[in-house]
């Protein structure tokens, strides 16, 4: 997660753990030197180091906030958790709070997670698949919860007040999308991106690894695919416009696609991480 001068990575089973419970490592770009560099500001780590517990599965960044996924913090349930932290104005970062929410076994919580100044947005596996968070009167809390999807691997929302969710299938990539309506999220559309042949296992990597964003009314739906009968690594992409302000529905995209590209190359997928 890139915000800034400032870059947050995750490391979900970081070998120089023991336990491989996870970490998280800040850096900060110095521009006082030439060439510019990354600096090492601060290594984020639970408090409780579970084993093969996965901090740093989803990280984010925005503004003085760091939002860090841990996906099984929890070893009752298997339940995950997000942990929220907030940079001081002495540039000491400490932990702010977690998202809260009813836990299930295995619901992979923060499975993906996205930070906007005062409100998150967060996707899981089970019901619901995707919350919507506010930090208010000192404290995180819960504004919206939808059970659209199976299982939210992407969520992404922007500074125009829209929000979407990705669900990954084998032949189709289903994308949900939500508005704040004043104080309230709104669900505003479901679509899929074209079915490829069954034939074709291209969609089945694609749809695996697929991502989503979007700003002023664009919306990019994105994946790396898999090797096709020719053994040739294929990725592929959407991009969809909003005719209004309204909901990306069928009807009110520019067509079907406005844009479709393909990028074949031999060795690792190129598209895991897509940015309008």
């Amino acid at each position: 997660a890139l915000e800034g001068d400032y870059l947050l990575v995750g490391a979900p089973a970081d070998i120089a753990d023991v336990e491989r419970s996870g970490r998280a490592y800040l850096y900060k770009r110095n521009a006082a030197v030439n060439p510019p560099r990354w600096d090492f500001v601060k290594q984020f780590e639970p408090a409780v180091r579970n084993r093969f517990g996965g901090f740093g599965t989803a990280v984010d960044l925005s503004g003085d906030r760091a939002a860090i996924c841990y996906e099984k913090s929890d070893l009752a349930t298997s339940s995950g958790d997000v942990f929220i932290y907030r940079r001081g104005a002495n540039q000491t970062w400490s932990l702010e709070g977690t998202l809260p929410h009813v836990r299930s076994p295995y619901d992979s919580f923060g499975t993906t997670v996205k930070i906007l100044g005062s409100r998150a947005m967060v996707g899981q596996r089970g019901q619901p698949t995707v919350l919507f968070y506010a930090h208010e009167n000192g404290q995180w809390r819960q504004t919206a919860s939808f059970s659209d999807l199976r299982w939210a691997h992407s969520v992404n929302f922007s500074g125009n007040n829209q929000a979407a969710a990705i669900e990954a299938g084998l032949l189709k990539t289903r994308v949900a999308t939500y508005k704040l309506n004043g104080a309230a999220w709104v669900r505003t559309g479901d679509f899929q991106t074209p079915e490829m042949p069954p034939s074709d296992n291209r969609q089945f990597f694609a749809a695996m690894n697929s991502g989503v964003d979007l700003e002023n009314g664009t919306l990019i739906v994105g994946g790396s695919g898999g090797q096709d009968e020719s053994a040739v690594l294929q990725d592929m992409g959407y991009v969809y416009d909003l005719r209004n302000e309204e909901a990306f529905t069928a009807a009110n995209l520019l067509g079907t696609r406005t844009t479709e590209w393909f990028a074949a190359a031999k060795g690792s997928p190129i598209s895991y991480w897509i940015d309008v």
